[in-house]
């Protein structure tokens, strides 16, 4: 975990990022959203390049053996917060949660914190919090509740959703399978994969 952390710091050290404003992450926050319908290669250097206008410096990092690790976030040096993120599932859902995730983190919480998320961390105020922010910020909590209570379970139920609501259908997968709608089996074809080397 401290090696892959220390990866990502020094990566993170050889972006160009300015001096944080946080609103300007949250303007930038909007702006990344509207990337998700885009292929990785496209949309991770407007990822850098926004994150780094606003003062905050993102960076992809391959997950090392047995770290079981997603995302994290952190500031370097007590200044520059960073959002380092290891593609370890390698599809679009997780990694688009996991962004919102960790910026929940930079925008809402102690500074001197590391946040490192895993299978094993806990479900805690501040995960919760973390969690709710991306999911809102993504497809919309109240608007996701609507949609899950209508049941859905076909493709074009989930295409229809997802493009009103301006995303790809993967993120809209992956919420139905993470709130038991769906199985973890049913409609993957959705989700756009990644793959180190190609990004």
């Amino acid at each position: 975990l401290l090696t892959w952390l220390r990866y990502g710091e020094v990566h993170a050290s050889t972006n160009e990022v300015g001096a944080y404003d946080k609103v300007k992450f949250q303007k930038a926050l909007l702006e990344i959203r509207s990337l998700t319908n885009e292929k990785i290669q496209d949309f991770r250097p407007k990822i850098e390049k926004l994150c780094g206008r606003s003062g905050v410096a993102f960076v992809l990092i391959p997950p090392l053996p047995k770290t079981c690790l997603s995302g994290a976030a952190y500031w370097s040096g007590g200044k520059t917060p960073v959002i380092q993120q290891s593609l370890r599932h390698k599809t679009n859902d997780h990694f688009w949660f996991t962004f919102f995730h960790e910026a929940a983190h930079i925008l809402l919480h102690n500074p001197k914190a590391l946040y490192a998320d895993d299978e094993s961390g806990k479900s805690d105020g501040v995960e919760k919090q973390a969690n709710d922010f991306a999911t809102e910020i993504l497809i919309g909590k109240k608007e996701l509740a609507a949609f899950i209570a209508k049941k859905p379970t076909t493709a074009e139920e989930v295409k229809q959703f997802a493009s009103s609501r301006g995303i790809h259908p993967g993120i809209v997968v992956g919420m139905l399978q993470h709130h038991e709608v769906i199985p973890w089996s049913q409609l993957n074809n959705l989700k756009a994969k990644f793959q180190w080397g190609s990004n």
